[in-house]
């Protein structure tokens, strides 16, 4: 009984152990790497271009189909109280642009 129970726990220390040891190297690896390696240049260029440009219509849509909904619970909302939605448009702006922002 207690042979089992320490052999249980002394198996999983070791698996924490282990796992936590390979993800130290892991960290040291990252490290030395940025330090280290050769930085290509072009690929990086070509690569910001790829995550900033070409990602642009996907922004483009999200942003889009995000205006449309807040729009629509705005309106909703703003006609209820108000009984005129006269300020959708600049919620929508400020919202969608406020969402940009860091």
């Amino acid at each position: 009984m207690m042979e089992a129970f320490f052999g249980g726990f002394g198996r999983r220390l070791l698996t924490a152990s282990e796992e936590a040891g390979q993800f130290t190297f892991l960290i040291r690896s990252t490290f030395l790497w940025m330090i280290r390696a050769k930085i290509e240049w072009r690929q990086t260029l070509l690569q910001m271009g790829r995550i900033g440009v070409e990602s642009f219509p996907v922004t483009a849509m999200t942003s889009f189909f995000t205006g449309m909904v807040l729009a629509l619970q705005t309106g909703a909302t703003s006609k209820h109280f108000f009984n005129v939605p006269l300020f959708v448009g600049t919620v929508v702006s400020f919202s969608i642009v406020m969402s940009w922002g860091p």
